[in-house]
């Protein structure tokens, strides 16, 4: 059990991570509807802050370090990389929840699989198993 419990955390995260993709793109979608010039400048905002912070990281941060700073035109390329990745992850997400999710057979059991002789020899019987 406890080394279960060590991953809730990380699945709880994820499952934030999830969350946050599909409300994202309901958030910008009411955001433009109500007040698209407030909502393009916010977002503006946050690619320019994003690009501050990216220079300060790569020539504050890694000024010891000539051989890890990145060139400019990765630097100046990497907001947009940003949103290309937001975009693509909603994409899969998307895609996962339509067409590979809703299609996918029940997991077989162990149980099933010991019955038919698939598993190799030593397995341990499952948990609660006679």
């Amino acid at each position: 059990e406890r080394q279960s419990l060590i991953l809730k955390p990380f699945i709880f995260i994820e499952l934030w991570t999830i969350m946050q993709d599909w409300l994202r793109i309901v958030f910008l979608i009411y955001a433009f509807r109500n007040d698209w010039l407030t909502t393009s400048f916010l977002l503006y905002g946050l690619i320019i802050l994003r690009l501050v912070m990216t220079i300060v990281f790569d020539r504050v941060i890694l000024s010891q370090r000539p051989d890890l700073q990145s060139s400019v035109f990765i630097i100046l390329m990497s907001p947009l990389y940003n949103i290309l990745l937001l975009a693509f992850r909603f994409c899969g997400l998307l895609y996962n929840a339509l067409f590979y999710s809703p299609w996918q057979p029940d997991p077989e059991t162990i149980e099933a699989r010991k019955r038919r002789g698939e598993l190799p020899p030593g397995v341990p019987e499952p948990y609660g198993s006679p």
